[in-house]
């Protein structure tokens, strides 16, 4: 369980990063600022 918590999290953290990297700094800004908390990350838009 604790091993496939890990593993998501590691495959979200990748895909934030990446989608990051392709992202100019006032839509990066803009979409974080939309994510008060974190449990909005679940429902992520695209």
């Amino acid at each position: 369980m604790l091993g496939t918590m890990a593993g998501v999290f590691v495959a979200l953290a990748y895909i934030t990063l990446a989608l990051h990297s392709h992202a100019n700094a006032a839509t990066d800004s803009a979409v974080w600022q939309n994510l008060p908390n974190r449990a909005r990350v679940v429902s992520w838009p695209r």
